[in-house]
């Protein structure tokens, strides 16, 4: 894990080495540190006592966590981008919305226009017969 040492270099380079790996690292400890930090944290590792077997099962589910997080980070990256398409598509409807109401205020004032009324007396003409289609309730429309 250090790379070459040298056989004569070997003996110090043990003493002053800062990638000493846990004694319980079959277990899933991945901590490393000098002789001396490994010789404390070894007293209060989370891994002592546990067998190899579970500490493999252990790294195992640390590569599922990792690897869901993953997936929500993505996940949650696709939810920001539809939100967006979702708030752009809504601004485009509320814009046709508008457009399709002042067409259709238009449509009314060209055929109010037609009848020889405007809008704002049509509102209260009350003929008996009275059979514009704009004013015709949907049902018998």
């Amino acid at each position: 894990a250090c790379g070459f040492v040298r056989r004569r270099d070997v003996d110090n380079h043990v003493v002053k080495c800062r990638r000493v790996a846990c004694p319980y690292s079959a277990s899933g400890c991945d901590f490393l540190g000098g002789k001396d930090d490994v010789a404390s944290h070894k007293q209060i590792c989370g891994f002592r006592g546990v067998a190899a077997s579970q500490g493999s099962e252990i790294g195992q589910l640390r590569e599922v966590n990792e690897e869901l997080r993953k997936n929500m980070h993505l996940l949650v990256e696709q939810m920001t981008v539809l939100e967006s398409t979702v708030n752009a598509t809504k601004a485009k409807m509320d814009h046709y919305g508008k457009l399709v109401n002042e067409l259709y205020e238009e449509k009314i004032q060209r055929e109010l226009a037609g009848l020889g009324l405007d809008r704002t007396r049509h509102q209260s003409v009350t003929v008996a017969n009275h059979k514009c289609k704009l004013c015709r309730p949907a049902s018998s429309a």
